[in-house]
């Protein structure tokens, strides 16, 4: 009979120790996963569905045979336009803190890996907006705890929602961390919005599921008035620019069919390929989103969302509105403009240009690139090979850009210009396409391209005086007349003298006074106009009515001199603005007005750098005070 040595026993007992060591360990961790599990599983079923259960498959099945449009998409600002709620996602703090909203007090606590807030609960806010009452006043609202489940935004600020207690309904958690001030503030203060509206109390599944997801369907049940919201995916994805991929995937299970594709650059009829459709196709693609549209069928869209697929023309399944002579009557636009005024104020500047952000579309396409050319939003964006900040196609930041298409001025720009060709002045994108959209807290470009001109009765600042701040329309019309023999247009004494910003600052509407602001710090137009007069007007503007406004003076203020460290809360009390406005103009006299480099009359700066408080009194007192509601 044999015997086990002692060295087969001890590694007999050693194995038995290390597999008890494992079940051990194994038990461990699962009664320690298991709160992790059961939390993420909870924030699961809280959400709208992601997976429509059709043709939509999502990016991660796109990412096994494309992972470089993978990676180049997935560091992109449409990716992370909604995000699940996480530690990576959430920007905000949330550590044990207290945020007051207009009175309404929302607290806001950490646990573990989830986010929660003590908050006015937003069912009975929508509730109550819903039988038309205004909730703004309510001082004791009943309170509820809710978890943060979904963010929107990641570039300038963040937003959150939290579930209802409506089916799939997502409540917004009302209030915006703006990234860069790195601060919390009520959502009312984030957008342009008249002076003592009620509070913001909107809903994921209605509004922001249109644009900031892939494949939405909002899912209501016509009987129930209950929603079962599903979407392709959280966020804009692959399937949002290329279409369902389904039919693609089962296609190219095939190598021989790939590597054919592949070697002979063919096009595959089982995807959509944005860069291979016409210039108004493939720009629709963009459109479906940066667009000022209404769904031709809000009861279809309510229940199965949106018919459009990429490759198709969106006018079959939605009204695009056209405001500047349409080349055919628009009913819904005349109807628009019959219901209410502000909701065009909203988009239009006066003569039918945009001026509300994330309307791309609809401006470019009154545009002759567009009308007359073939200009499509891929002639200078692209989504694989630019800076997420943008999406700038390579070597599109600049006048190339322009020249792909207007070749005959490459060695003609001083002469087309009349600018020294390093200049600002000579750039095409500063002449046409000037910074008079607001989004954001801040001018974007208009995609309106058009030619600068100086008439009044187009309401929109002119690119001119966006970067010449201290000189007159009557200025600038006097040189496009002599220039590009534009018509003279007829002007009023104020605008022949008056400096074309300092009038949108003081008796321009909220949008007028915005876009004029952010010129105000914008660092081309300080090199053309010089800086530091421009800080009475900024300082006037920091008690402006539109919260967004004053947050935009606030910005360009602090880049002259003398107010790189300015102490300043937007959303302060009135006193507390009102001293702040004071403090501006101290330190601007106290800075030495001697040594302005630009006075004269038309900035109401004197010789002596004194300001002409008479002349700025009397336009202020103009100033157009009509509400508006930007729709960004």
């Amino acid at each position: 009979m044999g015997t086990v040595s002692p060295h087969s026993a001890w590694w007999f007992k050693a194995s038995l120790a290390l597999v008890a060591l494992c079940a051990i360990t194994g038990v461990l961790w699962a009664l320690a996963e298991r709160p992790r599990l059961k939390s993420l599983q909870e924030l699961i079923d809280s959400l709208p569905k992601e997976g429509r259960g059709d043709d939509y498959v999502s990016s991660d099945t796109c990412r096994a045979c494309h992972p470089r449009e993978y990676h180049s998409w997935h560091r992109s600002f449409h990716r992370s336009m909604t995000q699940v709620a996480s530690e990576a996602s959430v920007l905000g703090p949330f550590e044990d803190l207290h945020v007051d909203s207009m009175g309404w007090d929302y607290h806001l606590t950490r646990r573990g890996e989830e986010f929660w807030v003590d908050m006015p609960d937003p069912d009975w806010a929508m509730y109550r907006q819903r039988q038309g009452e205004r909730v703004r006043e309510v001082k004791n609202p009943p309170r509820v705890r809710k978890r943060v489940v979904l963010t929107t935004g990641s570039h300038h600020y963040q937003t959150y929602w939290v579930p209802s207690r409506f089916s799939t309904v997502l409540q917004s958690f009302p209030l915006v961390y703006l990234i860069e001030e790195e601060r919390w503030i009520p959502r009312e203060h984030a957008f342009l919005r008249p002076p003592g509206s009620d509070r913001m109390v909107p809903q994921w599944n209605y509004q922001c599921i249109k644009c900031h997801s892939t494949g939405p369907i909002p899912g209501l049940d016509l009987k129930t008035g209950m929603l079962d919201t599903k979407v392709g995916e959280f966020g804009i994805a692959c399937e949002a620019c290329h279409g369902p991929g389904q039919e693609h995937v089962e296609a190219n299970r095939s190598p021989y069919r790939r590597y054919l594709h592949h070697l002979t650059g063919g096009a595959d009829p089982t995807i959509v390929q944005p860069e291979r459709l016409d210039h108004t196709l493939s720009s629709q693609v963009c459109g479906q989103c940066h667009g000022f549209f209404s769904v031709k069928d809000g009861h279809d869209w309510a229940q199965r969302g949106f018919a459009y697929r990429p490759g198709d023309r969106l006018e079959e399944s939605r009204h695009y509105f056209r405001f500047d002579d349409p080349p055919e009557p628009d009913p819904e636009l005349e109807q628009l403009l019959r219901d209410t005024r502000e909701s065009l104020d909203s988009v239009y500047w006066p003569n039918g240009s945009v001026r509300a952000s994330g309307r791309e579309f609809t401006a470019m396409r009154e545009s002759a690139c567009f009308t007359r050319g073939t200009i499509s939003c891929l002639s200078c964006h692209s989504m694989h090979d630019s800076d997420p900040n943008d999406q700038l196609a390579r070597g599109m930041d600049g006048d190339e850009a322009c020249f792909q298409c207007h070749a005959e001025y490459r060695d003609r720009v001083r002469e087309h210009s009349h600018h020294p060709v390093e200049s600002e002045g000579s750039r095409c994108m500063n002449c046409h396409m000037p910074y008079t959209v607001y989004g954001l807290f801040k001018a974007v470009r208009s995609h309106q391209i058009d030619n600068p001109k100086a008439d009044p009765s187009t309401a929109r600042p002119n690119a001119c005086n966006l970067c010449h701040l201290d000189q007159s329309l009557g200025w600038t019309a006097k040189y496009l007349t002599e220039w590009y023999e534009e018509p003279t247009p007829v002007l009023t004494p104020e605008e022949n003298l008056v400096a074309g910003s300092v009038l949108w600052t003081l008796k321009g509407d909220a949008a007028h006074r915005a876009v004029a602001a952010w010129a105000m710090g914008w660092e081309p137009a300080l090199m053309a106009s010089g800086r530091g007069w421009e800080a009475p007007f900024l300082a006037e503007l920091l008690i402006d009515p539109y919260t967004a406004v004053r947050l935009v003076a606030e910005r360009s203020l602090r880049k002259l001199p003398g107010f790189e460290s300015f102490r300043y809360d937007f959303i302060g009390a009135e006193e507390d603005l009102a001293r702040s406005r004071e403090d501006a103009l101290r330190g601007w006299k106290e800075a030495g007005q001697q040594s302005l480099d630009r006075k004269g009359t038309q900035i109401f700066v004197g010789e002596d750098g004194a300001l002409w408080r008479t002349g700025f009194d009397l336009l202020l007192a103009k100033r157009d005070n009509r509400p508006l509601n930007f729709r960004e």
